[in-house]
């Protein structure tokens, strides 16, 4: 009776505060921490760490690269002038794929409970009728440069919140 208790109490905090996924690689490590709704992936399309939604088609995702890159002193300042480059490459890249840009998410700088500091940009888009959230995030590890890619179905809108906690909860190590 008590190891029933103790599985379900498991199960009902890993699925709200998530699981801590320890991740490294020959170029860095870190950890992140998110909740049973994903499943990692290793070495999959040439991402080291992809982490795709369960049971979903399409799956939404989150990729996680470690850059190898040490000490990327990024200057937000002239990051936020290089807007308007990303926002026309994002174009190019709807108009040869089909697909409509809704929206931008305009540059973001902030430091994550970890007290990394992570770098922010993302835009919205609508393919074959269904709407996609896409972000890219750039954190600064002292050992690291570690780049992430959301990408989030709109059907799949409540992963959203799994990904900023993804981001959020992200530790160099």
């Amino acid at each position: 009776m008590n190891i029933r208790i103790f599985f379900i109490l498991n199960l009902i905090i890993s699925s709200v505060y998530g699981t801590s996924f320890d991740l490294k690689d020959s170029r860095g490590h870190g950890q992140i921490t998110l909740t049973q709704d994903w499943t990692l992936l290793k070495e999959t399309l040439g991402i080291p760490f992809l982490f795709v939604s369960k049971g979903n088609n399409p799956n939404s995702s989150i990729g996680i690269t470690f850059t190898g890159i040490k000490n990327a002193a990024l200057n937000p300042k002239s990051l936020k002038t290089t807007q308007d480059k990303y926002k026309a490459g994002r174009k190019k890249w709807a108009l040869k794929s089909d697909a409509q840009i809704v929206s931008f998410k305009d540059y973001q700088n902030f430091k994550n409970e970890n007290k990394v500091s992570v770098h922010a940009v993302g835009h919205n888009y609508k393919h074959n009728n269904n709407l996609f959230f896409e972000s890219s995030y750039y954190l600064e590890c002292p050992k690291n440069f570690v780049h992430i890619k959301t990408l989030i179905y709109e059907k799949h809108n409540r992963l959203k919140s799994d990904a900023a906690r993804a981001i959020q909860s992200f530790k160099c190590k």
